[in-house]
């Protein structure tokens, strides 16, 4: 799980360095964006309920 961690900031930091030079259109953004988002999802359902 560390590892998928890992890759996924990997790819967040990629999708900014596309933003900021500008190589990618909202679309592109959104979609990145999205799958980021599916695979953070997927690792917490993998963890643990912690009561608050």
């Amino acid at each position: 799980m560390k590892q998928e961690i890992l890759s996924i900031i990997g790819q967040i930091r990629f999708l900014m360095v596309l933003i900021e030079t500008g190589e990618l259109c909202e679309y592109e953004i959104q979609f990145r964006t999205n799958c980021i988002c599916a695979d953070l999802e997927r690792i917490a359902d993998l963890l643990p309920e912690v009561d608050a």
